[in-house]
């Protein structure tokens, strides 16, 4: 069960997960779930009951799937380092001189297909001692 409390506009979600946010009827996404909301209701209420929950990212990886553990942290260190490459296009597109020039790209582009490649690379880790044996790519700075 969740308390959905309305004050001065502002709407607060305790239970299992917690936001502020502006009042509203929809949907609040936020910490890796979603929470759809009843329609507003008159400043300072509050609403007791369930409200639909669901999660919207991938579950935390069972810590004995090595393979789960490798992608994860594989997928976090792309998302790492995935805002150089947007600030590239959005400079490059916006005639501006990107701050990282074309050898600085390459390089990342490389680093991330070498992320990409380790599931291929790495196709058999089923125990802690392959997983913490795991060779990463160096990150380009």
């Amino acid at each position: 069960m969740l308390i959905w409390v309305i004050k001065n506009g502002a709407s607060t979600v305790y239970g299992p997960c917690f936001w502020d946010a502006i009042a509203f009827s929809g949907v609040l996404r936020g910490f890796g779930y979603s929470v759809s909301f009843p329609p507003a209701e008159p400043e300072s209420a509050i609403v007791i009951g369930d409200i639909s929950v669901e999660p919207t990212q991938d579950p935390i990886p069972d810590p004995t799937d090595y393979m789960a553990l490798m992608r994860s942290h594989r997928d976090d260190l792309i998302n790492n380092i995935y805002w150089r490459v947007e600030r590239y296009q959005s400079q490059d597109a916006g005639g501006i001189t990107p701050t990282d020039d074309d050898t600085k790209m390459a390089e990342i582009y490389v680093y991330l297909q070498s992320l990409r490649d380790m599931p291929e690379t790495y196709p058999d880790i089923d125990t802690k001692e392959k997983y913490d044996a795991l060779v990463w790519p160096t990150v380009p700075i």
